[in-house]
């Protein structure tokens, strides 16, 4: 058990990277060095947008991340993410069962799902059988999401919401079609997610009642219930390789993207750790063998 949770850790930081470096090339901004001759150099951020202490994740001598290796050993941290990047895009020899990325498809049902879930459509996020109707209700309350509506009048709503079933509909309607406004809805709501739902701290019993829990980590509780985390991070393993050739503007905010997503998936595979279920749930999902 502990090899599956070091791999799952591991292919967390995986995925914040590729975030990080999701369209460096793009951020890589031209300068003239202020000669005004319009030079083409390219301007390289700081190392400051990268956390270096994450690479201790990576076994840098694996083959096919010499570069990788080259750039981290040579204090260039935002290059070595661009190196790791290059090298996962580009590997043949791990494939995820659940993605299939030569011929990406996706069915009329999940279409409906990704297309739903878009503010347009008043984030009708698809949250199992919570439907109105034959669309799923809407969480758009006073232009916001509202995380804490139950449209049906049951708690178990309010629950399975965090699972984010509809998420991984979005990456697939994002990689049959290229088109940027799935990933722009996707981060969106992840990030507003991220922003209203810290894992809570301290002495707290995440099968409990969030009711009869301290009123400061109440409200967050609900989205840590562990077998809807357990959903939530399988999901996780697969929507990075849907989006990660998106060149959408928010992939490219590369610091708070990198620091957000990683600390919000490391903090489900927390959680996970905890809960037997939870580990039978992930034990058939191929993300825990990959490095």
């Amino acid at each position: 058990m502990k090899r599956i949770f070091t791999e799952i850790s591991a292919f967390g930081f995986i995925v914040a990277v590729l975030f990080s470096a999701g369209c460096l090339s793009d951020d890589l901004g031209r300068s003239d060095n202020g000669s005004g001759t319009g030079s083409t150099e390219p301007t390289i951020p700081d190392n400051s947008v990268i956390d270096a202490g994450m690479f201790s994740a990576l076994n840098l001598d694996y083959p096919g991340l010499a570069a990788v290796k080259a750039y981290y050993d040579s204090d260039q941290y935002y290059l070595a993410a661009q190196a790791l990047l290059e090298y996962y895009r580009g590997r043949t020899d791990v494939i995820n069962g659940n993605v299939n990325l030569i011929a990406p498809s996706i069915s009329a049902q999940d279409q409906e799902w990704a297309d739903y879930a878009l503010v347009k459509n008043e984030y009708r996020f698809y949250n199992g059988t919570y439907m109105d109707g034959d669309k799923p209700y809407s969480y758009l309350t006073s232009n916001k999401i509202d995380w804490a509506k139950r449209v049906s009048g049951d708690l178990e709503e309010r629950y399975s919401l965090h699972r984010h079933q509809w998420m991984v509909p979005q990456g697939k309607a994002y990689r049959t079609s290229l088109d940027e406004t799935y990933t722009t809805g996707w981060v969106t709501v992840y990030e507003d997610w991220l922003t209203n739902f810290p894992r809570p701290t301290g002495d707290v019993d995440y099968e409990a009642d969030p009711s009869t829990q301290p009123e400061e980590s109440r409200e967050a509780l609900y989205a840590w219930r562990p077998i809807d985390v357990a959903y939530r991070v399988e999901n996780q393993c697969d929507l990075l390789y849907y989006f990660n050739k998106s060149v959408d503007k928010y992939i490219n905010l590369t610091n708070r993207l990198l620091r957000r997503f990683y600390r919000g998936f490391s903090n489900d595979l927390e959680n996970v750790r905890n809960s037997l279920l939870c580990v039978i749930i992930l034990s058939n999902n191929p993300c825990q063998k990959q490095r």
